[in-house]
């Protein structure tokens, strides 16, 4: 007989899986996108153009699949005074996130159905897919929406989610579809793309076995009749639209394009972690991870389970009567003393939220009492967009600044802060790597260290985007308003 721990952690595993399986962006918002190029457009006609490349976002509807799709594609490059352009990404469809969220819990077996706090209001791209500058699919790009694909495949589903959403299942659709309607003429091999567009000047055009609009729109209805009809009745016909979003980049000539070209496509789905959940889930249920006490002592896998217990250290903030209370508002009263806020703070008209001041100081980990002790610098925040989540990481970078700026400052000369080190193995003469570096430092202080922030994310332009957007913040966020009294503008000068 399963231990009741292995029982509830298979089933947070499942649910871990699903969420990750299905995890989707929301369909491309291309309006900034498409102010921009309206300008650069608004500046070519006045002979005025000073960007050699741009990005640009096209909008098609039902009416217009029997366009011609090179003709709007060299329109839009003419306009822009550009000759060349790049892949061209394809969204295909848009539908409501919320509408399938509906109908996936209306099949789910009960035990996943609770009351959700937050309705979903974006909306999700049914299928996208990369064209080549010269118009022929690319092969390995079509990507469907899995949240799309579970609303069949979760019909007749009475077990785990994770047995009816399986990776290869969703695979061999793509597939196929991607056989139908991409022949071996109109396909070509990403790796036959480099340079191919490079050799001259002369506006590019598209191959004679290019994939036309007509086609794409008869993918879409596939789509419609196989996924969406028989789960979306017809008074709800506004939950979804047949469109057709291209976004590629534009540019001047051949060098230019060689130079800034930049194809970031990753497709629909962004589940990086699905096959290693499924994994951990297969070895919970042979019982391989419980006898070999991967899970510890702590069981991270099953730890809100054990959270609900009556003898669980959570304390319950609401209730005056549970037990603990006092003692752990006592704890947060020490934590928001202002001994333990940070030395600075982000500059902006808002101060920080009362839950948001506690993380910032559990964080800046100057105090001493039983939470700091217990948590110390390791800690996680969870909400969804909007609940000021980048607010809060913005006052934990100004403190590490100004920290560390103090720990600087002992030294009057800043090269009295490193420590110089020989190299061991470099073939370069006393051993280095390069002619010009022959040492490597370290500091002399190693607290320093402790104020360094480690930013990680699946998605590369996630991480470039904090140091883009974190100086872009400071100043919008010093920006001052039309209803600003005049004392308030003074101060934000």
């Amino acid at each position: 007989m399963k231990d009741i721990d292995n029982i509830y952690a298979e089933k947070v595993l499942d649910y871990w899986y699903t969420i990750e399986f299905l995890s989707q962006d929301s369909y491309p918002n291309g309006y900034d996108i498409i102010n921009k190029v309206k300008r650069h457009k608004t500046d070519c006609a006045k002979g005025n153009r000073k960007n050699k490349s741009i990005e640009t976002f096209i909008q098609l509807s039902s009416e217009d699949i029997d366009s011609n799709l090179y003709e709007i594609i060299l329109d839009e490059a003419l306009t822009c005074g550009m000759k060349k352009w790049g892949n061209l990404t394809f969204y295909i469809g848009k539908i409501k996130r919320e509408k399938c969220i509906e109908r996936i819990a209306e099949v789910i077996p009960h035990e996943y159905k609770e009351e959700r706090p937050e309705k979903s209001n974006d909306k999700i791209a049914m299928l996208s897919l990369q064209l080549s500058p010269d118009g022929k699919y690319i092969k390995n790009t079509l990507s469907f929406s899995t949240i799309l694909w579970a609303l069949n495949q979760l019909k007749m589903c009475n077990g785990e989610l994770s047995k009816e959403l399986n990776g290869e299942a969703y695979t061999n659709i793509v597939a196929d579809m991607e056989a139908k309607y991409f022949s071996a003429g109109k396909t070509i091999k990403p790796e036959e793309l480099e340079n191919r567009y490079n050799s001259d000047n002369n506006i590019q055009e598209f191959s004679v076995e290019s994939v036309t609009l007509r086609e794409l729109h008869n993918l879409y209805l596939e789509i419609e009749n196989t996924y969406i009809k028989d789960n979306i009745t017809s008074s709800e016909s506004d939950t979804y639209e047949e469109i057709y979003g291209i976004s590629f980049q534009l540019f001047e000539d051949s060098i230019t394009k060689q130079q800034k070209e930049d194809d970031n496509y990753l497709g629909l789905t962004h589940d990086y972690f699905s096959n290693d959940i499924k994994l951990i889930l297969s070895k919970v249920i042979s019982g391989e991870l419980l006898n070999d006490n991967y899970m510890g002592k702590e069981r991270y896998i099953t730890v809100l389970k054990d959270l609900k217990n009556e003898n669980s250290e959570r304390i319950d903030l609401v209730n005056p009567e549970k037990q603990g209370r006092e003692e752990f508002l006592l704890e947060l009263n020490e934590i928001l003393t202002v001994e333990n806020a940070p030395l600075g703070k982000w500059p902006s008209r808002f101060m920080p939220a009362m839950m948001q001041e506690i993380a910032i100081n559990m964080v800046v980990n100057k105090g001493e009492g039983k939470l700091f002790d217990k948590n110390g610098k390791v800690f996680s925040v969870n909400g969804p967009p909007g609940t000021g989540k980048t607010t809060l990481l913005k006052e934990i970078v100004v403190n590490n600044i100004i920290e560390r700026a103090i720990l600087l400052s002992k030294w009057d000369n800043p090269d009295n802060a490193f420590d110089e080190h020989k190299f061991i193995h470099g073939e370069k003469a006393e051993n280095a790597y390069s002619t010009y570096t022959r040492h490597w430092y370290s500091l002399k202080d190693d607290k320093v260290n402790d104020y360094g922030i480690f930013v990680t994310s699946c998605n590369n332009a996630a991480v470039e985007n904090i140091s883009k957007e974190l100086p872009k913040s400071m100043m919008k966020d010093l920006k001052s308003l039309d209803d600003d009294s005049d004392e308030l503008c003074s101060m934000l000068k």
